[in-house]
């Protein structure tokens, strides 16, 4: 519910970026996992309040460019062109 009241929030565009804040967060595990598919088709549970804290960070992160991109993403077609 957390995550999902984050997107609400903040916008949905947000969710690719705490997609990879959860594959950063379990990096050391998929590195060390003998078949990390495995455990990505089955994720452990969600630390939402991790999750957030990262995805923010990662927004300051990215550049101005970027950024817009990905909030358009979402809606405006001629990103994929």
């Amino acid at each position: 519910m957390k995550l999902w009241d984050f997107f609400f929030a903040f916008g949905v565009h947000l969710c690719v970026l705490c997609a990879v804040a959860q594959l950063i967060l379990i990096r050391d595990d998929l590195l060390r996992s003998s078949s990390p598919m495995k455990l990505l088709r089955t994720l452990p549970d969600l630390d939402a309040k991790a999750i957030i804290s990262l995805c923010i960070r990662l927004v300051k992160m990215l550049p101005d460019e970027l950024y817009d991109r990905l909030v358009r993403h979402t809606f405006d077609k001629r990103l994929y062109n």
